[in-house]
């Protein structure tokens, strides 16, 4: 009879540190879930805002690339030719040309990490730079663009 109290104490026992083994893991896996999240968040705030300085870095540098290529080309081109198109001696798609050859030397000069962030932060670039070369003509026109 004591055999048969032993066994069944040995049983109630056995289901009882099973069942605590259970809860124990069941507890240890929603607590590593949340440790998890919690991780993965952090990692994505620190990748949001690695993205953020990199395209906020892109954006300055091709604002003075902007800037160097818009003064540049009035310098050397765009006043001479803006002449000749008022005077009727050149076709004014050559002015659009000049853009286009300053959107071009913007994109010469800037460096690939660049690029590769500007374009996951903006859908279409080049017709971004062309807005921005003509941004930084009317601003040079105007006086706020001078250095």
């Amino acid at each position: 009879m004591e055999t048969i109290i032993i066994d069944a104490v040995n049983q109630v026992l056995a289901a009882v540190v099973c069942a605590a083994v259970t809860a124990l893991a069941g507890w240890a896996v929603t607590l590593i879930g949340r440790w998890k999240k919690l991780l993965q968040a952090e990692t994505d705030n620190i990748n949001d805002e690695r993205a953020r300085t990199a395209v906020k870095a892109a954006v300055d540098r091709v604002g003075e690339l902007a800037l160097m290529a818009v003064e540049t080309f009035e310098q050397t081109v765009a006043g001479e030719l803006r002449a000749k198109v008022k005077a009727g001696a050149a076709p004014r798609e050559a002015l659009a040309a000049v853009g286009k050859m300053a959107v071009d030397e913007i994109y010469t000069n800037l460096d690939k990490k660049y690029i590769a962030a500007l374009n996951e932060a903006i859908p279409d670039l080049p017709h971004y730079l062309a807005s921005l070369v003509e941004s930084k003509l009317l601003e040079m026109k105007t006086g706020g663009g001078a250095r």
